[in-house]
């Protein structure tokens, strides 16, 4: 198994954040997106929205599970950011 500096996966994850952080008008749903996809980058045993909150700190997955951050997210993705993924 390949070891990642710590400081390397940071700044790789810093460049996904800011790739995608032009898909939301405002500061929140962008940060619910930072912090799924943190949890999706995790080492917790089950990826879903309960989990995914828990690991984000939240008392429930209400965030995760906001249509509008997922449909914003994926709506970009497909346009804009998908080019920029591929690296």
């Amino acid at each position: 198994m390949a070891v990642v500096e710590p400081e390397l996966l940071e700044g790789k994850f810093a460049e996904l954040a800011s790739d995608i952080a032009g898909a939301f008008g405002r500061v929140e749903p962008r940060q619910t997106a930072n912090a799924y996809l943190r949890g999706l980058l995790s080492d917790i045993p089950r990826k879903n929205c309960w989990h995914l909150a828990r690991h984000a700190g939240d008392l429930g997955p209400d965030k995760m599970q906001a249509p509008a951050v997922t449909r914003e997210l994926g709506r970009r993705r497909r346009t804009r950011c998908r080019p920029q993924l591929r690296g």
